[in-house]
């Protein structure tokens, strides 16, 4: 198993990187929280940065702005993600609220799988330790690809992700305290322009 520490750079990380695309972290998103949470009933509301938006949408959408923007983000999904439904969107003070509607939530409940990697971790989560959570990382990077351990010296946290994004595209970021760990979990682009 390889695993790299804190010194490779954000360069590095860049490089190996691949395009989330919007559909795919919506979808995402909504397993994440029917795992934590259990079904979703009625639509849901998820909140993106302008910026964000236009990192997974691409080159074709990187001058739109506001309103136009949101509007760009509604016919993308149109096309790209039908099956979420009809998906509303609206510009609001330097995000776009994307509004998936109850069908859409259904059919990624029933229709995708739930990431293996995020099942064993929400478990692993329930026993509240950090070197717990490592080890299903190592574990998992033996058995898929190469892991990435970030310690942070000002707590008692952790970053960790794998080194090629096919195995999971997602930074996960942990923090540990009397009452347990946490965590949030960023797509790379994202964790990038936080850490800058």
């Amino acid at each position: 198993m390889e695993k790299q520490t804190k010194k490779q750079t954000k360069k590095q990380t860049k490089r190996q990187s691949r395009d989330m695309r919007l559909e795919e972290h919506i979808a995402d998103t909504l397993k994440e929280w029917e795992l934590k949470l259990g079904k979703i009933d009625g639509g849901i509301r998820l909140y993106y940065p302008c910026d964000s938006i236009r990192e997974y949408l691409g080159q074709a959408y990187t001058v739109a702005q506001g309103e136009d923007l949101a509007e760009c983000v509604r016919q993308y999904l149109q096309v790209e993600a039908a099956y979420l439904g009809p998906v509303k969107t609206e510009y609001h003070e330097g995000r776009i609220a994307v509004q998936i509607p109850e069908e859409g939530c259904q059919y990624v409940a029933e229709q995708m799988e739930y990431p293996e990697l995020l099942v064993r971790l929400l478990a692993c989560l329930k026993e509240g330790s950090l070197e717990k959570i490592r080890n299903l990382f190592e574990t998992y990077a033996g058995e898929q690809g190469g892991l990435v351990c970030e310690d942070r010296e000002e707590d008692s946290g952790c970053v960790l992700y794998f080194d090629r994004e096919e195995v999971d595209p997602y930074v996960y970021c942990f923090d540990a305290d009397d009452f347990g760990v946490t965590y949030h979990r960023f797509a790379r682009v994202d964790y990038e322009k936080l850490t800058q």
